[in-house]
Parts: C-alpha cells; sequence; structure tokens
C-alpha cells in the first residue's frame, strides 16, 4: 500500500505541474483558462507545449467569461483553447455562439467563424466570421454582418459593435431599416443609447410613411431631437403624384403600359426637388421644416428655382426662397428680394414675389431679343393645370409687351400704373388690365429692331442657369 502512494503522487504532481509553472509565468499577460467539466479529459505533453484534450459537456472559465463545447483543445503554455461543436461564450448578459471558437485567454479574444450569433440583452449581432474581446467587449464581425435590437436592424459587409458605449460602426453596402425609414450608405455609426445615427458615403434615406427620398455625402439623424442635417450636396425629392403620360408608340419608352381604353402610357412621377450645399430638417408630430443653405436648386414639374437659400414648410406645402432668387415656370422666370412658391395638395398653385419683383417671359418661337416683361413691388403668378393664369402686380408696376402680327402691327408697348393684371388662356395672354395712375406710351418696330433692350424696363434681369431636373435614386 506504501508503495502504491509513492507511486501515484508523482503521477499526480507531473499531471499538473505544467498548469502551475504556467500560472506563474503568465500571471502578467491573463488568468489562466480553468477547467470545470468534462465527460473525458486527456493530456499530451510535447516539445512545443502540453495539450489537454476534453470532450462531452465541457466548461472552462476564466474570471468572469464561461466557455461550453462539446469538444475543447487546451494548449496549456499558450492559454489557447480550441473548441468545437455547439460552443457558447457566456460574459454577464453576453452570449456568444458558433460552431467553432478559438479563445485566447492572454489577449481574451474570442475568434468564431461556420456562422457566429452574439446576444446581449435585446441586442443579436449574426455574421459568417467574427471576433470579440472579453476585456474590451467590442465584438468584430465580417460578411454577412446583421444586428438587430427589437427597433432598428442594420446589415452591413463589416460590423464592429461595442458592449461598453452601444454604439456599432457599420462600414460597406451599410443599409439600416427602422419602423420610420431605410438608410443605405458606405459607412453608419449607430448609437443604440439615443438612436443617432452618422451616416456617410451615397447616402440615401427613404421615409416610410412620407414620400420623401433624402440623398447626401454625409447624413446626421438625432432621433430624440427630431432634427436630421445632411451635408455634400444634398437633395430632398418629395414624391408627390403620380401621372399617366399617354404615348404614341412603345419605342424609346420606360415600361409603357396599357389602358383599360387600350392606349400606351407609362407612370411618371411628380417630383419636387431641392438641394443646396447643407440641409437641416427639424420634425416635430404637427409640422416639419427643411432649411436649405447655399446655392439652393429646385424642380417641380414645368418650374425650377434657384437661391442662397430656402426654407420647405412641409405641412403648410409653402417654400420660401431668399438671397437673389429666381423661379422659373415654362418660358417665363421671376426675381425678386424673396420668393414664396405654394403647394397645396402638393401641386404648384402660386408663385409670390416681394421687393423689387419682374417677370419676364419670351417665345423662343419668334424673336428671342424680344422679351415681355412686368416689374412692381409683389408680382403674384397664379397656375391651374400646369398652366399659368394670371400675374398680378402691385406697386409702382410697370410692363413691357412685345406685340406680334403682320410686320406693320409689329411693335411695343410699355406702360405703368398702380397695379397690372395680365390673365392667360391656353398659355397666351388674353388680357392685360391696368388699374390706377396710367401711364404709356407705344414703340414701333423702327426703334427697337435692331436693340430691343433699348426700351427694356429699369432693373431688368434676365437667367439663363435653370437648374437641370436630378435624377432621383431607385
Amino acid at each position: 500500500m506504501k508503495i502504491q502512494k509513492i507511486k501515484f503522487i508523482p503521477l499526480i504532481i507531473l499531471l499538473f505541474f505544467p498548469i502551475i509553472i504556467f500560472c506563474q509565468e503568465t500571471s502578467d499577460k491573463g488568468a489562466p483558462i480553468e477547467l470545470r467539466n468534462a465527460d473525458v479529459m486527456s493530456y499530451h505533453p510535447g516539445g512545443d507545449g502540453s495539450i489537454r484534450e476534453f470532450n462531452g459537456h465541457v466548461v472552462l472559465i476564466q474570471g468572469n467569461v464561461t466557455v461550453r463545447s462539446d469538444k475543447a483543445i487546451h494548449y496549456i503554455e499558450l492559454n489557447i483553447a480550441d473548441l468545437t461543436g455547439n460552443v457558447v461564450i457566456t460574459q454577464n448578459d453576453m452570449v456568444l455562439k458558433a460552431p467553432h471558437i478559438n479563445y485566447n485567454g492572454n489577449t481574451r479574444m474570442a475568434i468564431a467563424d461556420g456562422g457566429v450569433e452574439l446576444k446581449d440583452k435585446e441586442m443579436t449581432l449574426k455574421a459568417d466570421f467574427g471576433k470579440y474581446s472579453t476585456e474590451s467587449l467590442i465584438a468584430d464581425f465580417e460578411r454577412n454582418v446583421t444586428m438587430w435590437d427589437g427597433k432598428s436592424i442594420l446589415k452591413a459587409k463589416f460590423g464592429k459593435y461595442s458592449r461598453k458605449t452601444e454604439i456599432a460602426d457599420f462600414v460597406d453596402s451599410v443599409i439600416v431599416d427602422d419602423d420610420s425609414a431605410t438608410i443605405t450608405a458606405k459607412k453608419v455609426t449607430f448609437d443604440r443609447n439615443n438612436r443617432n445615427s452618422f451616416a456617410y458615403g451615397n447616402v440615401i434615406v427613404k421615409g416610410k410613411f412620407s414620400a420623401v427620398i433624402l440623398t447626401g455625402d454625409t447624413v446626421i439623424n438625432l432621433s430624440k431631437e427630431r432634427y436630421t442635417k445632411a451635408y455634400g450636396h444634398p437633395v430632398l425629392y418629395q414624391i408627390d403624384t403620380v401621372k399617366t403620360i399617354y404615348l404614341s408608340s412603345t419605342f424609346d419608352e420606360s415600361r409603357p403600359f396599357l389602358t383599360d381604353s387600350g392606349e400606351i402610357a407609362r407612370y411618371e412621377f411628380d417630383t419636387l426637388s431641392i438641394t443646396s450645399d447643407t440641409m437641416e430638417a427639424f420634425r416635430s408630430t404637427i409640422d416639419e421644416k427643411y432649411i436649405f443653405k447655399n446655392n439652393v436648386e429646385m424642380n417641380k414639374g414645368n418650374s425650377a428655382a434657384i437661391a442662397q437659400n430656402s426654407v420647405y414648410f412641409k405641412q403648410e406645402d409653402l417654400i420660401e426662397l431668399t438671397g437673389k432668387p429666381v423661379v422659373w415656370y415654362d418660358s417665363t422666370q421671376l426675381h425678386a428680394d424673396s420668393i414664396t412658391v405654394l403647394i397645396p395638395e402638393k401641386k404648384l398653385r402660386s408663385i409670390l414675389a416681394y421687393g423689387d419683383a419682374i417677370a419676364a417671359s419670351r417665345d423662343d418661337s419668334l424673336n428671342i431679343k424680344r422679351i415681355n416683361q412686368i416689374i412692381g413691388n409683389e408680382i403674384k403668378i397664379n397656375i391651374a393645370e400646369d398652366t399659368i393664369r394670371k400675374i398680378e402686380s402691385y406697386g409702382n408696376a410697370k410692363s413691357l409687351y412685345f406685340s406680334s402680327g403682320s410686320e406693320s402691327d409689329e411693335g411695343a408697348a410699355r406702360n405703368s400704373s398702380d397695379s397690372i393684371i395680365i390673365d392667360f388662356d391656353m398659355g397666351k395672354v388674353y388680357s392685360i388690365l391696368w388699374l390706377g395712375g396710367i401711364q404709356g406710351e407705344y414703340f414701333p418696330l423702327i426703334m427697337f429692331e435692331e436693340d430691343p433692350q433699348k426700351i427694356f424696363l429699369p432693373g431688368f434681369r434676365w437667367s439663363d442657369d435653370k437648374p437641370k431636373k436630378k435624377i432621383m435614386p431607385n
């Protein structure tokens, strides 16, 4: 019996001696990985390092980290465990699952492949491959990365998430989807604490409950403040109505279809677009306000506009333009100190110009140098069914109108009065009414044929810099 004890004690010392030495050597690098349970264990000493192999209901621990798996190989001197089969790592509220995980006790880094899932309370993060640090609490996942928390879903090729800060950084083909909008971008930083998002690179934001699309290089959204700011030539698209355009044939047309009556047609969106250097959006439960700063351009249907600054009051269907604004509608353009565009029910109904206002139009089928003009302190243009119906000028009003017909009838009339009202029929001037303090003069063709500008109204302005329509993203 004494001989058996002498032989058994050295065997125990031999088996666990490498572990004791390892604990001493790595105390400043990381606590050793410890075994709590296994159905079967085998020990393999070797020149390159000792190995323990565990099978069945394996449980390993390191501090507050617990690892469970079907099988594990523990490289003792390296303090590394290679785990396979239903691997689960838990750390407080965090659960990490994968079919295979390599866990380094020194760096405290878990590397998972074959499909990895991390859950932290209500947040779930999935990918094909991932790394998780039990020290920094940062998950760094790759390929088919998806994160959701019951309120938002994020997808990308690469995703990083910090359990300490609850901030996610997603890169490459990013999609963010929540109950109000869908965002696509090259990079998105999302803060789960306050639901704020910072999107960069070819950003597209599509609203779910309003037909609004926002694009830009950078879009910042502060959720609780209901505030959005966009940089890098942002464009706001407001899809207002869908028009049916009737066609003569299907050639060179996009997605033609047959109507119930057998006619060839296609759908076309009547879209408002506004772009600038910077955009800010303020949203409340009762209103939305969009502020555009510097180099504003606007397009809607037959109209376009430029200005330095603009404000769009969405619920009021009103757009204010300031800073040398110009508005075009068909062949007519309007200049003033400030211009207000009214779009009730998302249809352009009137344009109001205030301060040193001038409306000018020309018929390109006639002499392009002859431009009809009307000026005043205020000018109002009324529009119905996509056609100008009336132009009104109030306060120090003046007009210049070029008549056409036979050569002997050609001439120009220049008049002034307190107010001027011009009615249109089928896009052509039907009648002109001058009211109060009327003065006028008539110029025969011979007086201006060579240079019509000689009789233009004082302060005349004209611009050929009409902005082109923006192409809305699909």
